[in-house]
């Protein structure tokens, strides 16, 4: 079931201390073109720092950037997904 389906698990909170910065996020499936089986690591510090810093840190990168590589994946041509705030960065991934 999974050769055409994509599954996107994204939690709410990075920590127990409720902070929206660098989400976790899982995708699971064989959907388009990209290349499976990967780790894909865009945190800003390591693993212990982000602990140290009761899970605050900022990675640079968006959920909406996240949305626009999915649309990409599903061939759509998109440059942005949601607002456009320009101090945050747009396109895919």
């Amino acid at each position: 079931m999974l050769e055409t389906s994509l599954v996107v698990s994204i939690s709410e909170f990075s920590s127990g201390r409720h902070w929206h910065n660098n989400l976790p996020v899982l995708l699971f499936g064989n959907l388009g073109e990209g290349s499976t089986n990967r780790w894909l690591d865009f945190m800003s510090t390591d693993l212990n720092s982000f602990i140290e810093g009761s899970g605050m840190s900022v990675s640079g990168y968006t959920t909406n950037q996240l949305w626009t590589s999915l649309l990409h994946l599903f061939g759509h041509t998109d440059d942005h997904f949601g607002n456009r705030d320009p101090s945050l960065p747009l396109g895919p991934l």
